[in-house]
């Protein structure tokens, strides 16, 4: 099955879908012009509410599994309209809850706990030692964050930037709980993630 916009670039495969073909990347910006495309083919009216649940840059690993699980349903019943339709509107109930909660977490570190996660090879994978160590470590660091994007201007300094990276590194290095050398670059993914969610994180 064919999705398509104007900019020319592909998603999935097979043949149009409905009155309009759009095109999205394959990747978890899919998931909000598709979605969005089927809530107004449904006739829903909560592209408002749902939208940001899928925003890759607030989610990056919730956007993407949610991107891969449509595809999946995308393919799987391209031939069916009507349980294609069920199984959309399956979906969007699940979009409107969002991330499942994560025990002895508040909601706003849910993204990075997620980000966290992925990089040990995803939440459903790793053991429930390592869920409790990075829910600990993660939570940990949310709160600094909290704290320092609550400063005024903080985004437009560097210097204070660059201290909370390194700062970060630390507490991934202490964690114990990834291999030398990827500390630096998940610190950076972190602050990156956190400026995304500024707003979430100043309340």
């Amino acid at each position: 099955m064919y999705l398509h916009d104007k900019k020319g670039l592909s998603f999935g495969q097979g043949q149009s879908f409905g009155e309009k073909e759009w095109k999205t990347k394959a990747d978890p910006n899919a998931s909000k012009i598709v979605c969005i495309y089927l809530l107004f083919k449904m006739n829903m009216r909560t592209v408002p509410k749902i939208f940001p649940k899928i925003f890759p840059a607030l989610n990056p690993a919730y956007a993407r599994k949610m991107s891969e699980r449509l595809e999946e349903i995308l393919k799987q019943f391209k031939d069916d309209w009507d349980a294609l339709e069920r199984e959309l509107r399956r979906f969007i109930q699940e979009l409107r809850k969002g991330p499942a909660p994560i025990p002895g977490a508040p909601s706003i570190a849910g993204p990075f706990i997620s980000l966290i996660a992925d990089q040990l090879g995803g939440w459903e994978s790793i053991s429930e030692s390592q869920k409790s160590k990075v829910v600990q470590v993660t939570v940990e660091m949310v709160e600094r964050i909290q704290q320092e994007v609550r400063k005024v201007d903080f985004w437009r300094n560097l210097y204070a930037r660059e201290v909370l990276t390194k700062t970060l590194v630390r507490d991934l290095d202490t964690s114990d709980l990834f291999p030398p050398g990827k500390e630096r670059d998940l610190a950076q993914q972190i602050v990156a993630l956190a400026k995304e969610n500024h707003e979430n994180l100043k309340r």
